[in-house]
């Protein structure tokens, strides 16, 4: 995760303390390529379990995805019978705070979509869904998401739901509040 606060933290983030914490030899952003900021707390790969992870930014998008391909069940989630099928994964990073809105608008069969703020922790899940979208489909909505990363797996219920899909991240970037009060705070 990112430290978003002004104050200056008693350990500096793994981005910026000036040691090469992944031991990959590259030392903290912008020389390490798996920091994406000063302010990014690890300078792990984003997600351990596989490199399979597409990108979405600010400008959110639509993905067609499959999970037929023969790829096994790496992440379950807490709703949909566990998401124990193939998923998906997106990581969606945010320069700025901003409403966010993931859709799966294909699939055939039951879908469910799940967000986490660690890719590989499943005790970071922050939300789940299934059925929330049009017929069996899935979606998640958020008023505000901070600065940072977030991982959304595209996924389907219970252990037999695999196919080809589309999902749809729709991005509005929300007004940073300035500060006043001229203090590091």
């Amino acid at each position: 995760g990112m430290d978003n606060t002004e104050a200056d933290p008693v350990n500096p983030p793994a981005c910026a303390d000036g040691e090469d914490n992944d031991g990959d030899g590259a030392i903290d952003w912008p020389d390490d390529q798996e920091c994406r900021a000063a302010g990014d707390r690890d300078e792990r790969v984003s997600c351990e379990a596989t490199d399979d992870v597409i990108a979405v930014g600010m400008d959110g998008g639509v993905f067609e995805y499959d999970t037929s391909d023969g790829r096994q069940n790496l992440y379950s989630s807490t709703c949909a019978s566990n998401a124990t099928s193939p998923e998906q994964a997106f990581e969606l990073t945010l320069s700025g705070p901003a409403r966010v809105t993931a859709e799966i608008t294909a699939f055939n069969g039951d879908s469910s979509l799940h967000m986490r703020t660690i890719c590989d922790d499943a005790a970071a899940q922050v939300e789940c869904d299934d059925d929330g979208g049009e017929g069996l489909l899935s979606r998640l909505s958020f008023n505000r998401l901070e600065a940072g990363r977030y991982f959304f797996f595209a996924d389907g219920f219970g252990a037999n739901n695999a196919g080809p899909g589309t999902i749809e991240f729709t991005i509005e970037a929300l007004e940073v509040p300035e500060c006043t009060d001229e203090q590091d705070n």
